[in-house]
């Protein structure tokens, strides 16, 4: 049995359709949907960049929005460290680009800064790197700095710089480091600081208030420039003024004072100006100054009865030219004997070293202790007086507690207004002083009334051949008029002695000259003499001086016989000839380096001229105090 194949009867099925008229049935495709485009944003800029501190550039920020993204879009940087800042900046839905401004601080160290430029809109965020390159700023004004090394008039603490302008009608002062001596001050440039002192350009030439008869060609290129000064250093001990350091040089009869001037502009000053004060008074210009501090020296030179300066840019400043002057002069006794158990009062006065601003107010002066050396029980009591003038004396009052060492010790003490301070040390002697001299005895008079020693001192002062004292070692008088006064030894005893021919000279009266001329003496042997004392004065007693004097074989007082004690930097043997312009008479009398006791020797020859000779004493040979 043959079975229809498949094909045949699909094909016949089909046949049959059409020849029965139906249309075919139609299909309709169903379509394929691609996936959204995602919303994106990219940033790109305009480069990196490179400024200085202190200054700002402007970045330009291209955007593309992607994914059918629109609206406004937020520009911002980012990692950016103190001191780099950059305003936030909208980029409009219209808009693909902005500007970014960044500013750096003038403080922002030099480097290199790795930032983001970051984009951002309600949906999207997007970075872009920016590498900022800092340089460091180049200053408005020339910068200018007092730096140096100074010694003290004590230790200081900390320094500051002193501005002032031309007719020191203001100041101010702006603060630096100290360390061994070693100080440096940056000085302002900004014009807000300068402000109080800044005075108009001519106040550098214009006559001042005391000169008169004056003529002046000087020509300054900008008459609206201004002006302010700084030569001064401050130097500061617990906030209290101890001194001024200037920088200050003298070659030959030249005085030169370096220091800075501040303009706010180039300026440039020349010419001469010419005024007559106590003499003539001649200054010269030549000045050429740039914006901000300039290194000027001023030259001081008398010529006669004129008074000669100048005023020219300096190059550099010698480290080493600095000179300190202390706010307050401070004399006070070199040494003070203080028995075991006692109170001795000295005195110390005090003087302001400089331009008082409120001359005439009154202000309090305070004397106190500050330290012993070597420690022991020994203090300062205290004390202060309110005076209207630029000076006073004051009580040093030193009590020495019993039990305190034989020995020489520094006493240490401060003086101060409340604005400025001064340190000042007395040697205070207790006992037996090691290699010292140590006088005492009954003081009696010659005749009269025997003195009261009812707070009596007495004391002995060294005069240099010039004339100017140099230093005074005071002594205690108990009731009944018994003193003693004691003297360092070598290691304490001031410099600067007199020569020993020097020395000598005063007490044989002779020219130190004549007595050079008839004796043979080392050269560098120093020396100083004491011989007469002096019995101090108080309310009601006046000073005398009193004398010693040797005795006699029957005990009296020998008038012809002076003590005198001679302490020598060195060994050197007095080796006198006779001299006619000289009465000293022909001896050799060895000193070793220390204190020595001597005796003047008067006697008369047969010309009736009084000859002097010195001899070594001893001590045991009798000894008077006369007053």
């Amino acid at each position: 049995m043959n079975r229809p194949r498949p094909l045949l009867l699909l094909l016949g099925g089909a046949l049959l359709l059409n020849a029965c008229g139906n249309a075919p049935v139609a299909t309709t495709p169903t379509p394929i949907t691609q996936p959204a485009e995602p919303a994106s944003l990219t940033v790109t800029h305009s480069g990196d960049t490179t400024l200085k501190a202190g200054g700002g550039t402007d970045v330009i920020v291209t955007i593309t929005r992607g994914g059918g993204l629109t609206g406004d879009v937020t520009l911002t940087l980012t990692g950016a460290p103190t001191g780099i800042t950059a305003a936030a900046t909208t980029v409009s839905a219209s808009a693909t680009t902005a500007t970014l401004r960044v500013d750096v601080a003038s403080a922002v160290t030099p480097g290199t800064y790795d930032l983001k430029i970051r984009a951002t809109n309600a949906t999207t965020t997007a970075d872009a790197a920016l590498t900022l390159t800092v340089q460091a700023a180049t200053p408005e004004y020339t910068p200018g700095r007092l730096s140096g090394t100074v010694t003290p008039p004590e230790q200081a603490d900390t320094v500051r710089a002193v501005i002032t302008n031309p007719t020191l009608s203001a100041t101010i002062t702006t603060p630096g480091t100290l360390t061994n001596g070693m100080f440096d001050v940056a000085l302002p440039t900004d014009l807000t600081t300068l402000a109080p002192v800044l005075t108009a350009a001519s106040s550098l030439y214009a006559p001042g208030p005391f000169d008169r008869d004056c003529t002046t060609d000087v020509v300054s290129s900008d008459d609206d420039a201004r002006v302010a000064l700084a030569s001064d250093v401050e130097l500061r001990r617990d906030d209290l003024k101890v001194g001024t350091a200037s920088h200050v040089v003298t070659t030959n009869g030249t005085f030169a004072l370096t220091r800075w001037i501040f303009v706010d502009r180039a300026l440039d000053l020349t010419g001469t100006r010419s005024c007559v004060t106590l003499g003539k008074d001649v200054v010269t210009y030549d000045l050429h100054l740039d914006r901000g501090w300039n290194l000027v020296v001023t030259t001081f030179t008398l010529d006669g009865t004129t008074a000669r300066s100048s005023f020219t840019n300096a190059a550099d400043i010698a480290p080493n030219g600095w000179q300190a002057r202390p706010s307050l002069t401070v004399v006070a006794d070199r040494g003070l004997t203080a028995p075991r158990g006692t109170s001795v009062t000295s005195s110390v006065s005090v003087n302001v070293n400089e331009q008082i601003q409120d001359a005439g107010s009154a202000r309090t002066f305070t004397v106190r202790g500050v330290t012993v050396d070597p420690d022991a029980s020994i203090s300062v009591i205290p004390s202060s007086v309110t005076v209207t003038t630029p000076g006073a004396t004051l009580p040093l009052t030193v009590d020495v507690a019993n039990g305190t060492p034989d020995g020489a010790y520094d006493v240490t003490f401060d003086i101060s207004d409340g604005t400025r301070a001064r340190r000042g040390t007395i040697k205070v002697f207790v006992g037996d002083v090691p290699d010292g001299l140590t006088l005492s005895g009954p003081l009696t008079r010659f005749g009269g009334v025997t003195a009261d020693f009812t707070n009596r001192t007495v004391s002995w002062t060294s005069y240099l051949s010039s004339g100017s004292v140099q230093v005074r070692y005071r002594g205690v008088v108990d009731a009944g008029g018994t003193f003693q006064l004691s003297f360092p030894g070598p290691k304490d005893v001031p410099a600067g002695l007199d020569t020993l021919g020097v020395a000598l000279a005063k007490q044989v009266n002779c020219t130190t000259q004549s007595l050079l001329d008839g004796a043979t003496l080392s050269t560098d042997a120093r020396a100083v003499v004491v011989s007469m004392l002096a019995l101090d004065a108080t309310s009601t007693e006046r000073t005398t001086t009193v004398r010693a004097y040797g005795a006699t074989p029957d005990g009296g007082v020998d008038g012809a016989a002076q003590p005198i004690w001679v302490y020598a930097d060195q060994d050197v043997t007095v080796n006198a000839a006779p001299s006619s312009s000289c009465a000293f008479a022909a001896s050799d009398v060895p000193l070793h380096a220390g204190w020595n006791a001597l005796s003047v020797i008067s006697s008369t020859d047969a010309s009736n001229t009084v000859v002097r000779t010195l001899t070594l004493r001893s001590d045991a040979d009798g000894l008077f105090w006369k007053y």
